[in-house]
């Protein structure tokens, strides 16, 4: 993110520990400085909840100006040069570590593949409205 002056040791510890804002105690999970010049500054912020405008809100709690944040991550997921209403496909190594992130198991390899041939190399295909069978293709 990138805020507008220094913040002081004071307001960033301030974040660490945890702001009161109308949705509850917001917290950064960690917060270091990353470059700048003048009145631009930029840090690499760790938020491990996010709600809607949380970063922004926290802190102008503190008296901090945020004029531009980037996301480059989303847990597990890196996202690199991905542009705003973009989206990829996750690899395998991603997928298992969002079921991680969950607490969860990932489904087994078999009951994963949607969409794979079943016996006799048919596919099932619905049509997509109430009531209606569904449709075996050959």
């Amino acid at each position: 993110m990138r805020v507008l002056g220094e913040p002081s040791l004071e307001q960033l510890r301030e974040l660490e520990v945890g702001v009161e804002l109308d949705e509850g105690v917001a917290r950064l999970a960690s917060i270091e400085r990353a470059g700048g010049a003048a009145n631009n500054r930029w840090y690499h912020v760790v938020l491990r909840e996010g709600r809607h405008r949380e970063l922004r809100a926290a802190l102008g709690a503190v008296g901090i100006a945020v004029n531009r944040v980037i996301r480059v991550r989303f847990g597990p997921i890196e996202l690199g040069k991905l542009r705003r209403g973009a989206s990829r496909p996750l690899s395998p190594e991603e997928v298992d570590g969002l079921y991680a992130l969950a607490g969860l198991a990932p489904p087994k390899a078999s009951e994963a593949r949607r969409g794979a041939p079943r016996a006799g190399g048919q596919h099932v295909r619905s049509r997509g409205t109430r009531g209606s069978r569904a449709q075996v293709r050959r």
